[in-house]
């Protein structure tokens, strides 16, 4: 949602935040990965439209995605099961915010 991502890109600007991750995995046998790349690509345009720069962690040990997600000092949520978990974590750790 265009909207959405909009929205975060004004509060990382008033943050003076101007480069985030953008994580990314399927940690499943799945077929529409071109799909899920296309998606990432349009998301990736839209932050560096704005002047964030973005750094792709693609198909990382998930792990790894949740270690770095749960002690980023933001984090933005995009509503999937993944990112739905770190924020349980997050709000355990008391480790907040998220955008």
């Amino acid at each position: 949602n265009k909207k959405y991502f909009n929205d975060k890109i004004i509060k990382l600007k008033n943050l003076n935040i101007n480069k985030i991750y953008i994580i990314a995995g399927a940690h499943i046998k799945y077929n529409q990965y071109k799909n899920s790349s296309l998606y990432i690509d349009l998301i990736k345009n839209l932050f560096e439209d704005n002047k964030i720069k973005c750094i792709l962690l693609l198909k990382n040990n998930p792990d790894y995605d949740i270690l770095l997600s749960v002690n980023a000092k933001n984090f933005i949520n995009t509503g999937g099961g993944f990112s739905k978990l770190i924020i349980e974590i997050r709000h355990e750790m008391n480790k907040l915010p998220s955008l």
